[in-house]
């Protein structure tokens, strides 16, 4: 999928209002196509594994994430902001509570598919 280069505005249906198209930002954005490193692809090994194995051995399984998925995944996490007056989170910098998530139920699934996870 190729991101828009700006922003776009869309028309809201109930209130006529505008809203602005936000998905070309780097920022909202933990992983998607474009995005290099991309923390989905477990390029550091950080989405490797171990097996065991039948006679108690160990192997390491390495994480391939796909060169060309047919189809996309949108990763929704859940809620990883547990600190504070509670709300939304203004502040999109800090994406460890939401790579914690990811990485732990999400990239994987780089596997077979492009993965998309917002960052909020």
């Amino acid at each position: 999928m190729a991101f828009p280069s700006r922003s776009t505005t869309r028309i809201c249906p109930t209130t006529g209002s505008t809203i602005p198209s936000t998905i070309a930002t780097p920022a909202l954005w933990v992983c998607r196509p474009g995005i290099d490193p991309n923390p989905c692809y477990g390029a550091r090994g950080e989405l490797d594994a171990t097996e065991v194995l039948d006679d108690g051995g160990l192997q390491l399984v390495r994480h391939h994430h796909a060169a060309d998925p047919k189809v996309d995944c949108f990763y929704v996490y859940p809620t990883v902001y547990l600190v504070g007056d509670g709300g939304n989170v203004a502040n999109l910098s800090d994406i460890g509570n939401v790579l914690d998530a990811l990485m732990a139920q999400g990239a994987r699934m780089s596997r077979i598919c492009e993965v998309y996870a917002s960052n909020g």
